[in-house]
């Protein structure tokens, strides 16, 4: 009798819990099914050219009355350009004409999806000439009139090495080098371009502007804002001496750790020299390159430590190639699910996406989820921004009629309407050119 009392209370009680689950899914419209997506996650060892980073290419343009000289270069491997551009002729405002090949120059790179490192200097043909510069008032003239037509092409630029001063434009070796004009210069780049990095020669040029007391640099906190979050570093002597040919002004691994906290949204890049104590031996090096978040690196110089890199072996394959492949962000699709109702009308999408490359994401991306139709047919939906989350969730409405999908995700810059500079995962199988996009899963009815 004991037993069939608690059997009788155990179906009532499965009864009520079933019924109490339907009119759950009904006024509730908890999802249905809960879909794992069982995609191939496997992960590519082949370099990708994503956009704001990679071993860089030189372009030098000299600016002039009459206009000046362009030669648009292209190079197949290669997706980030460094323009060094000479604008000695200039002690007066800048001519139209000469604005007008600046302008062409940043056009045919935008075109052609490339990135661009910009630097601007009175130093002619870039030949090392110090104390060529016009008085600094002038140079902030310069300044305002060139950011008008940088911010025109915000996506191709990865950031501004302030530059301005000094042989190559390098911040150094001139009469009017003082913390007061490189602050002024720094100044006027963050003003003038609200959406563009601007990279100084030296963190004491960093310490300067925040008014920081390297003293007290370990114990010191601050808030970045929206301007000095732009703020960062180039490094054209990296890893060569123990201050980095005067990069490091007090003590370069403290600076090192300070730099590895606190610049954090910028890219880090420059050139690497050839080093009597070893510091760019590889893989000593390698703890440097995450702690800087390593962006960019010029492959034409220096060449022996580039050839160097490519003949030492490293995981099957050369420090070169590891190097290569890690420098600045590398994400990775490593779980995918989908969850919704049996209706269509909700969709919840989970992603987890890993970065094993050196850098942090450098620039937020706008999201778009994509539906493709067996039939060929598409659906898209904005849903959002990218700033480098690892688990990231979507949640979609509206959602087109209920049929057989393949869904993408395309991280990306929208200008007037269209994509541009589209993020790849590294997995083997998921980037899809066609739709610039990378796929996340497959809705199944």
């Amino acid at each position: 009798m004991v037993k069939k009392i608690f059997t009788i209370t155990t179906f009532v009680l499965s009864a009520l819990f079933a019924a109490a689950l339907v009119l759950l899914l009904m006024f509730w419209q908890v999802p249905l099914f809960n879909y794992y997506q069982n995609l191939d996650y496997s992960i590519s060892n082949e370099y990708i050219k994503n956009p704001d980073q990679g071993f860089y290419r030189t372009v030098f343009i000299k600016l002039t009355e009459d206009g000046g000289t362009f030669t648009p270069v292209l190079y197949e491997d290669f997706q980030m350009y460094h323009l060094r551009i000479d604008i000695s002729d200039f002690s007066d405002e800048i001519s139209y004409q000469a604005q007008r090949t600046l302008r062409s120059a940043l056009s045919f790179y935008s075109q052609n999806q490339k990135n661009l490192i910009v630097r601007f200097s009175y130093d002619p043909h870039f030949e090392g000439t110090a104390n060529n510069e016009p008085p600094i008032d002038t140079i902030i003239s310069h300044i305002g009139e060139l950011a008008e037509i940088l911010n025109d092409f915000a996506p191709t630029i990865t950031a501004i090495e302030a530059g301005m001063i000094g042989p190559w434009g390098e911040m150094h070796t001139s009469e009017i080098t003082t913390s007061e004009n490189i602050n002024k210069v720094i100044d006027a780049w963050l003003n003038n371009c609200p959406d563009l990095c601007v990279l100084v020669r030296t963190p004491k040029m960093i310490y300067d502007y925040l008014g920081i007391d390297f003293n007290n640099i370990s114990s010191h906190t601050f808030t970045l804002d929206e301007k000095t979050i732009r703020l960062g570093l180039f490094n054209d002597a990296f890893l060569s001496t123990e201050n980095d040919l005067g990069t490091y002004t007090y003590d370069r691994e403290e600076e090192i750790n300070w730099i590895s906290q606190n610049i954090t949204h910028t890219p880090y890049g420059g050139e690497v020299l050839s080093s009597s104590i070893g510091l760019n031996n590889f893989p000593n090096c390698l703890d440097e390159m995450y702690a800087l978040n390593l962006s960019y690196l010029n492959y034409e110089y220096q060449e022996s430590v580039i050839e160097q890199w490519k003949n030492t072996e490293y995981q099957n394959s050369s420090a070169f190639d590891y190097i290569q492949t890690h420098m600045g962000y590398r994400p990775a699709l490593t779980n995918s699910a989908f969850w919704y109702n049996n209706d269509f009308r909700k969709l919840e999408i989970y992603l987890t996406i890993e970065n094993s490359g050196f850098s942090n994401y450098v620039r937020e991306k706008d999201v778009t989820i994509i539906f493709v139709a067996e039939n060929g047919e598409t659906y898209e939906y904005n849903v959002g921004k990218f700033n480098g989350e690892r688990d990231l969730h979507f949640s979609l409405t509206n959602l087109p009629p209920k049929q057989n999908f393949d869904v993408y995700i395309s991280l990306s810059n929208i200008v007037e309407n269209k994509r541009t500079y589209p993020l790849q995962f590294a997995n083997t199988t998921l980037y899809n050119s066609t739709f610039q996009a990378n796929l996340i899963g497959h809705i199944k009815v």
